[in-house]
């Protein structure tokens, strides 16, 4: 069953950490840590080109994910360009050893029920199709039933 942290409300943190301007975090989704087995922090972006304008702050990054509780920084998009994409992200957990991860099964299943709980799919979606790694040259496709 998932878990779901706190949502942070100080997001000046989290857009130093992943070297972004605040206002890119000001979208009608939470920042938040869920799991459904290791704890991930949810960033939810507005779009592609801040998805791929990412460039973590090491040492923020790891005090942020420290104070949430989170293993890793999954940072997504619902902007995909491609139709059969639900979701693009990128993950680093630098603390574990992962500066950047191209396919993270631990995250896509709090993915999925994180974007049900706030009501970010459609009622009647039973699945996701998330892309990660292209951004690192390593593209993979994961699929998440919820």
């Amino acid at each position: 069953a998932p878990a779901f942290g706190g949502v942070l409300r100080d997001l000046e943190p989290v857009a130093e950490a992943l070297g972004i301007a605040p206002a890119a975090l000001a979208g009608r989704l939470p920042v938040q840590p869920v799991s459904t087995g290791l704890f991930h922090l949810m960033v939810p972006l507005p779009d592609l080109a801040t998805l791929a304008a990412l460039a973590p702050n090491t040492g923020a990054l790891d005090r942020l994910l420290a104070g949430a509780g989170a293993l890793g920084c999954y940072a997504f998009t619902l902007e995909t360009g491609a139709a059969e994409v639900t979701v693009r992200a990128r993950m680093f957990a630098p603390a574990a050893g992962v500066p950047e991860d191209p396919a993270t099964g631990s995250a896509v299943g709090p993915l999925g029920a994180y974007l049900a709980a706030h009501g970010a799919l459609a009622r009647d979606c039973r699945s996701l199709v998330v892309d990660q790694g292209i951004e690192m040259g390593r593209p993979s496709r994961m699929f998440v039933e919820l």
